[in-house]
């Protein structure tokens, strides 16, 4: 069964901001800012080795525009069709998705990591009276335009759940999704997500015999499990929508 984490875990996975930066059209870095809009991490867009939907939402055209959940190819957050319905849930309408990815931190020698943030190491922004992020006076029109959008994440809960040796981690995430221009549109997003511990299947595929429980570690049974619990919690979310 599912555990919940510690409260001071699930505010270590937690980043106030992230931010995506496009210097030019073929390099993406997403930039992770603490509450305060300090830099705490950059690092390469991610790299989508695998990204397959497993079950496609059923939605009518109208359901479609309502929903709050499209996403682009890199998994993150964009704006629906039709605004008129960005206050109303779609939980019942989502797509499961099973996506392996990598991306690769930026040093700070880094050239791509100083074409994102400059010679200063930051990035030409703070936080307006109402805490959201705001362009620094000064900041040029390209800098505006290389920052495609942010995300303000308020609120985070965590869950724990091993199956048969498989450690999977569910992250609960709502917030914000800001774009447009100077970052003005706001729009509210719930994400969760089941991440896998890769540390078993990486031995499996670096040719190192691994035992699971006891038994030799079977890779189709570990993409089963996953496919699973992934299914068995969409069907949590159907049904729980359903009895609202």
């Amino acid at each position: 069964s599912w555990s919940a984490v510690e409260t001071a875990e699930a505010d270590g996975v937690k980043s106030a901001w992230k931010v995506e930066v496009c210097p030019s059209a073929h390099f993406c870095a997403t930039v992770r800012l603490d509450d305060q809009a300090r830099l705490t991490s950059i690092c390469e867009r991610s790299l989508y080795w695998l990204h397959g939907t497993l079950l496609s939402a059923e939605q009518s055209p109208q359901s479609h525009a309502e929903s709050t959940q499209i996403s682009d190819a890199d998994g993150e957050q964009q704006q629906p069709h039709d605004r008129q319905h960005l206050n109303i849930p779609s939980l019942r309408n989502h797509d499961v998705r099973y996506k392996i990815f990598t991306n690769t931190p930026l040093p700070p020698e880094h050239a791509l990591r100083k074409a994102v943030l400059g010679e200063e190491d930051s990035l030409p922004v703070t936080l307006d009276d109402n805490g959201w992020l705001a362009f620094k006076p000064g900041t040029t029109p390209d800098q505006i335009c290389n920052v495609t959008f942010a995300r303000k994440t308020e609120k985070v809960a965590m869950f724990m759940l091993c199956s048969q040796g498989i450690k999977v981690r569910a992250v609960l995430s709502s917030g914000w999704h800001c774009d447009g221009d100077g970052l003005k549109d706001k729009i509210p997003y719930t994400d969760l997500g089941l991440d896998v511990d890769m540390d078993t299947m990486r031995e499996w595929a670096g040719g190192t015999p691994v035992h699971v429980n006891g038994a030799l570690f079977n890779p189709a049974h570990w993409i089963d499990t996953i496919i699973t619990h992934s299914i068995e919690v969409s069907k949590g979310i159907r049904n729980l929508c359903s009895n609202q």
